[in-house]
């Protein structure tokens, strides 16, 4: 940069920098939502896999306590699961429309230069709050997934705990 340029260079960069940070941030929610699953999944087949063995010992019976806390588990992993489908809901993002952009690079292909890189800009900055937008939704889905099975596995943990004193 020169000392004739305006600060744009600078706002650029920044905004180019916040984009990649939420990107980031989206693939860390999308990695998270999908462990949650795969973890969720993983207990509820641990915890019918007890329930089968269980069954087999015919003298062996759960109490209405651990019937509760076992089913609200259960329920819990499946709701923990549904919210982090919902953070890896494909989303679609409309802030840059291609035939809108065709044309308007043909209008202005004569811009001077600094037209062009703010009207850039500005598409930019309407993408990362779009993205910032998604991320914030996204957020609190598996806040709510996260804290479901955090719950469910308070809930089966009691259940197993009960079993354990009884037994």
């Amino acid at each position: 940069m020169n000392e004739n340029d305006d600060g744009f260079q600078y706002y650029a960069d920044f905004v180019t920098q916040q984009l990649a940070a939420e990107e980031n941030a989206a693939a860390g929610l999308t990695g998270r939502a999908t462990s949650t699953i795969t973890t969720s999944g993983a207990l509820v087949t641990l915890l019918l896999a007890i329930g089968a063995v269980a069954q087999e010992y015919g003298k062996f019976q759960l109490n209405t306590a651990t019937t509760v806390l076992l089913v609200s588990g259960l329920f819990l992993y499946l709701c923990s699961s549904l919210m982090s489908l919902a953070v890896l809901a494909p989303t679609l993002r409309r802030s840059v429309d291609a035939q809108e952009m065709a044309s308007e690079f043909r209008s202005g292909w004569q811009d001077p230069p600094s037209k062009a890189r703010r009207k850039t800009m500005a598409t930019e900055i309407e993408l990362l709050t779009e993205i910032q937008e998604v991320n914030d939704r996204k957020g609190s889905r598996l806040f709510i997934s996260v804290a479901s099975q955090a719950i469910a596995t308070a809930c089966t943990t009691g259940a197993v705990a009960i079993i354990i004193a009884s037994a």
